[in-house]
């Protein structure tokens, strides 16, 4: 068939036969079809697996979100702002006030990873990416965010009672107050128990070390998917996959990242919290520079 439009299938006849698929030339291979890529979002080629990143692009990628920070500090900070002020009006309302403020957090990440994927192509963040992510996209940015309020508090209970166990030598001491409690037999709640051996004290460094690496790496998921549910349409269980296999793979990075991070973060809550209008728009632009570093495939993004 002939379609002037479209060079992968456009032919007409040839000398040497009936016409070939790829235009006159029978010895032309063929044309290969680009790959599929959103609209709006041509710059962004999704990987099939997401990408194991060298450990020092770490540092990369709070560089690169400093350097979608500075050009438009004025707005990153009146976005910030917004933010504030729509959590704190929020927090304000009855009932479901503090439910929206749970899950206000995951549309706004998810609308202002729209921002950085518009500064990324050379065009301004506007107010407007705030709700980006609500136009198009609410009921997956809903279930991520109602997701991550359900991990959140499993996490919780599991620190408080593995607190219990550690204050209470075991969990036969942890049962003992549990019925105490029920039977308001206060007078029987066994008294705190500290054992400082060696094994025990290995026991709970190598624990905690671990609780905190499994929440850090759980959390670093959740903060990725909204990018692929945004940018790439993902439902909200498919980011929460693919990003957790991102996570998995560049556990190391991810580590290093953090390390870098902490003591920023104390140095911005120095002055009143106030550095913090300058660090949290760098570890948004950090979080896009991960999501480009792990999931697309596209050389001309800075590495």
């Amino acid at each position: 068939m002939n379609d002037p439009y479209n060079p992968y299938i456009y032919s007409h006849p040839t000398p040497h036969g009936p016409a070939h698929a790829y235009g006159s030339n029978p010895y032309r291979p063929p044309a290969q079809h680009p790959p599929a890529v959103h609209p709006g979002n041509e710059t962004s080629v999704l990987l099939d697996e997401p990408r194991a990143v060298r450990v020092r692009d770490a540092v990369g990628w709070i560089t690169r979100g400093a350097e979608s920070f500075s050009p438009q500090a004025g707005r990153w900070i009146g976005v910030l702002f917004i933010m504030f002020v729509v959590q704190l009006g929020m927090n304000l309302l009855p009932v479901l006030g503090g439910l929206a403020s749970t899950l206000a957090p995951t549309f706004f990440l998810g609308g202002l990873m729209v921002g950085c994927q518009a500064i990324q192509t050379r065009q301004s963040l506007r107010y407007e990416h705030l709700y980006a992510g609500l136009e198009k996209h609410f009921v997956p940015l809903f279930w991520l965010g109602l997701i991550h309020m359900g991990w959140v508090v499993v996490m919780v209970f599991a620190t408080a009672f593995a607190g219990l166990i550690v204050l209470f030598g075991g969990i036969g001491g942890v049962a003992m107050l549990m019925r105490a409690l029920q039977e308001g037999a206060f007078s029987d709640i066994p008294p705190p128990t500290f054992h400082f051996d060696s094994i025990f004290i290995a026991a709970i460094v190598i624990g905690s070390i671990t609780w905190i690496a499994l929440v850090y790496v759980v959390e670093m998921t959740f903060a990725l998917a909204p990018a692929l549910v945004v940018l790439h349409d993902f439902a909200a269980s498919d980011a929460l996959k693919m990003s957790l296999r991102g996570g998995i793979k560049n556990f190391f990075p991810l580590c290093l990242f953090a390390l870098m991070v902490v003591p920023l973060a104390l140095l911005c809550a120095m002055p009143l919290f106030l550095g913090f209008l300058l660090l949290v728009p760098v570890l948004i632009g950090s979080t896009f520079a991960m999501y480009r570093d792990m999931f697309i495939a596209d050389p001309s993004s800075p590495r």
